[in-house]
C-alpha cells in the first residue's frame, strides 16, 4: 500500500509529501513476478587443456521494491565431462541483479562455486528476457584451481 502524507497544513498546490510503503518503480512492476528459464555455460582451463559445457535451470524473482538488487534466484547446472565431478561440490549458484529505470536492461552478479560472474542482459519484452556473460576466473595456486575461462547465456520466461 503507498501512503502519501501531507508534510503542511494548508490546501495549496506547491505540498511537499512524503511516500511511505510504496512498490518500487512504477515502470518495472509489470516485470515483477518469477521468470524461469534455461542456462547454458561453456568453461575451460586451458592450462590443464580441460573444456566443458553445462545445462540446466534458472529461476529468478522480481522484486521493484528492493532497489538495485530487484533481481534474485538460483540455478542449477549439469556439466558433461571434464568439469563433472568437481562441479558437483558447488551446489547452486546464486543471482543478484538490477534493473536499469531507463532502459529496462539488466545487469548483476552470480556465484557458482568459486566462479564470480558478473553478466548483463535484458527484457525482451514482458514476458521474455536473456542475459549473457564472459569471464576469466584467476587461479587460485592455495587452493589448487588453474585459471578458468567461462561464458554463457540464459533465457527466462515470466510465469
Amino acid at each position: 500500500n503507498d501512503t502519501d502524507t501531507d508534510t503542511d497544513p494548508d490546501t495549496d498546490t506547491n505540498d511537499t509529501d512524503t511516500d511511505s510503503g510504496g512498490t518500487g518503480n512504477p515502470e518495472l512492476l509489470k516485470y515483477e513476478g518469477t521468470w524461469i528459464g534455461t542456462i547454458v555455460m561453456e568453461g575451460s582451463a586451458p592450462s590443464m587443456g580441460m573444456t566443458d559445457s553445462c545445462a540446466g535451470t534458472i529461476t529468478l524473482a522480481v522484486d521493484s521494491t528492493d532497489v538495485s538488487k530487484e533481481i534474485t534466484g538460483s540455478f542449477d547446472c549439469t556439466w558433461a565431462g571434464a568439469f563433472a565431478a568437481t562441479a558437483s561440490k558447488y551446489g547452486d549458484g546464486k543471482v543478484e541483479g538490477g534493473i536499469d529505470p531507463n532502459d529496462f536492461s539488466l545487469a548483476g552478479q552470480a556465484w557458482y562455486g568459486p566462479i564470480e560472474i558478473t553478466w548483463s542482459g535484458q527484457f525482451d519484452s514482458q514476458e521474455v528476457g536473456s542475459g549473457s556473460w564472459e569471464g576469466i576466473q584467476p587461479a587460485d595456486s592455495a587452493a589448487g584451481r588453474p585459471e578458468i575461462h567461462h561464458n554463457g547465456q540464459f533465457n527466462l520466461q515470466k510465469q
